[in-house]
């Protein structure tokens, strides 16, 4: 009787320890499934917020500034290789702008000082830095850092006062001193471009995807 109680007591012992490590394996097998939860929560809220950067910017009409913006980032992201989390970067953005129209409206004398003849960017990764577009707004910006931004402003709204056929101020009147450095053609170009940053664009066509992950955006000049 006494043996039998033991055997009992042992028979027991091995369930109950069979069923706590069925308990333990069970757990850890959730906590696993959870963190492979969270992991693929992040990667698709990081892919997410990625694609919502770019594609923000086709929700409605936008501005050349905004275009500016958006060539900067696609040139920083081309620039990249390599995967970080659920972003990968060999997958390569292509951004197309159509300014068709631009010059005729915004141009001297219907002619773009700032786009030349082309009527088509295209900024990819095999041109990231040195198509036309890019290499433009890098020169732009370094006039407003040579020039200063304000006074490339008031010079290109008080165009006709100071370089009209019958110019009535002078650029010491704008800007509050004289600077031989500013030429005309400087700040019809400069003009130009500030038109170029206030008109608007529109989204041709809808963002283009690779493996979920935004590789193509196209906008058009509106006004």
């Amino acid at each position: 009787m006494e043996n039998a109680s033991k055997a009992l007591l042992m028979a027991g012992g091995v369930l109950i320890g069979i069923l706590v490590i069925g308990a333990l394996v069970l757990m850890v097998n959730q906590l696993g499934n959870y963190q492979k939860q969270n992991v693929g929560s992040e990667q698709e809220r990081q892919l997410a917020q990625f694609n919502q950067d770019f594609t923000r910017f086709t929700d409605q009409n936008i501005k050349g500034i905004d275009i500016v913006t958006l060539v900067n980032k696609v040139i920083d992201h081309n620039k990249r290789s390599g995967s970080v989390n659920s972003l990968n970067y060999d997958i390569k953005i292509t951004l197309t702008i159509d300014v068709i129209g631009f010059a005729a409206k915004y141009g001297t004398s219907g002619e773009s000082k700032m786009f030349g003849d082309i009527n088509k960017f295209t900024i990819n990764s095999s041109n990231p830095q040195n198509n036309p577009l890019s290499k433009k707004i890098v020169y732009y910006t370094d006039l407003e850092n040579t020039y200063g931004l304000d006074n490339l402003r008031k010079l290109s709204a008080n165009y006709n006062s100071v370089f009209g056929d019958n110019p009535t101020k002078t650029i010491k009147d704008i800007i509050g001193k004289e600077d031989s450095r500013i030429t005309k053609d400087l700040v019809e170009e400069y003009r130009e471009y500030s038109e170029f940053k206030t008109s608007v664009f529109k989204s041709e066509g809808s963002p283009t995807y690779t493996n979920g992950q935004v590789s193509g955006l196209a906008f058009k000049f509106v006004k």
